[in-house]
């Protein structure tokens, strides 16, 4: 029998760099948190609006910091 072993799973586009809003998750480059991008999803805006609201990030640093937070949703819905 094959034993599988867990990877670590990487989030490309998402960082923490403690100088930037206290080390919390941010979109890579920007100061943009990843529960702001969270919050406009949770509001109920698609990926397009998020994209309108925050035009400076591209489909995949969106989805990036989407797949961060439902991966981490207890960390950041705190």
């Amino acid at each position: 029998m094959e034993t599988i072993t867990q990877q670590a799973v990487g989030y490309p586009h998402v960082t923490t760099d403690s100088r930037i809003l206290s080390g919390v998750p941010i979109v890579e480059g920007t100061r943009t948190p990843v529960r702001s991008i969270a919050g406009y999803f949770n509001m109920g805006m698609s990926v397009d609006e998020i994209m309108l609201a925050l035009p400076y990030l591209s489909f995949s640093r969106v989805f990036s910091a989407l797949t961060y937070y439902f991966d981490h949703k207890a960390e950041i819905d705190i």
